[in-house]
């Protein structure tokens, strides 16, 4: 099965299951916590448990509540998140596998010196700033990767554009890159708003 149709599975699945027991401490059927829908958090732990990356980054930290569902669905990968504010008060929980910077994506990636096979991309949603995001990441990543967005369907309301699209569409699509969406869950109204790019090397 390719990764691909592996990430399809996971989607389907967490689009028709939410409820179930979990490690993270809120119930499948939340509607949305710390910024990520439970649906696209349970998203995280899976796609994290089915590649078991040896390096997960993570732009845009928050409260870090997406690294909790990275880190935990791979204990034993090295964990970077970053945001460009310091939010270590409000944070849920530390993970013992990452490390939490305090910087942009260039700051981050000073930390991290081997190759990258899962990122997660969640920070400034500016075209500038997925851009930068982008172009950062992308020499840094394996062959075989994922490569996780969200809101990427996002609309910027003072002029209508769809930033996160755009840039995925100069730098993603037609590049070799196998695009998913996580379709909407069951009892949820609001959409998914994670985008998933795969690449089998």
């Amino acid at each position: 099965m390719s990764l691909s149709e592996s990430i399809q599975l996971i989607f389907r699945h967490n689009a028709t299951t939410p409820d179930g027991a979990s490690p993270i401490p809120f119930p499948r059927n939340t509607s949305t916590t710390q910024g990520i829908s439970a649906p696209d958090s349970y998203n995280l732990l899976d796609l994290a448990q089915m590649l078991r990356p040896r390096i997960i980054v993570e732009i845009g930290t928050n409260m870090g509540y997406s690294m909790i569902c990275l880190s935990q669905g791979s204990p034993s990968s090295r964990c970077f998140t970053c945001d460009t504010q310091d939010l270590s008060k409000y944070r849920i929980a530390t993970q013992p596998n990452c490390i939490y910077v305090v910087g942009n994506v260039v700051e981050l990636l000073k930390s991290v010196n081997e190759p990258i096979d899962f990122a997660f991309i969640d920070g400034d949603h500016s075209y500038e700033g997925i851009h930068l995001d982008l172009v950062s990441l992308l020499p840094r990543m394996l062959k075989r990767s994922i490569l996780a967005v969200h809101d990427i369907h996002e609309i910027n309301m003072s002029d209508r554009s769809r930033p996160i699209e755009r840039v995925v569409s100069e730098l993603l699509l037609d590049t070799g890159w196998d695009y998913n969406f996580a379709p909407r869950a069951q009892g949820f109204v609001e959409p998914s708003q994670l985008g998933c790019f795969s690449h089998e090397g």
